[in-house]
């Protein structure tokens, strides 16, 4: 993933301070609360598979240099836990043929994620 903070990350939206007169940037601030992202996961490969984690953490950090001048990174990380119910901790399917028992853990497209996210932002 790639996005810049002006783009409007929602973890980043709004920590970009802008001169605006001149419409730059002149400086951006830390998020005031911790971002947890939990729960099942879906990595779609390049290959045309997907890797379902029915339990995992995404952790963050900054990375690089933190200026306005260079491009700043985040670098994250996915812990893989073991889900509640025992079962296995991961899977690797042809995305066009997810087993039925790990349908639960299959995520809604890109499109109708960001669509939901935004109705609830709005709502």
């Amino acid at each position: 993933m790639q996005y810049s903070i002006s783009e409007g990350y929602p973890p980043l939206r709004n920590l970009l301070k802008e001169d605006l007169e001149k419409k730059t940037p002149i400086g951006w601030t830390a998020p005031s609360e911790v971002l947890v992202m939990q729960g099942p996961w879906e990595l779609s490969l390049v290959s045309g598979q997907s890797v379902l984690i029915p339990n995992a953490t995404l952790l963050s950090n900054p990375a690089g240099k933190l200026t306005l001048t260079e491009t700043s990174k985040i670098e994250v990380t996915l812990e893989v836990a073991m889900p509640e119910d025992g079962s296995q901790p991961y899977g690797v399917f042809d995305t066009e043929a997810i087993p039925d028992e790990w349908g639960q853990y299959k995520l809604p497209p890109a499109e109708a994620a960001a669509a939901a996210s935004l109705q609830s932002e709005e709502g």
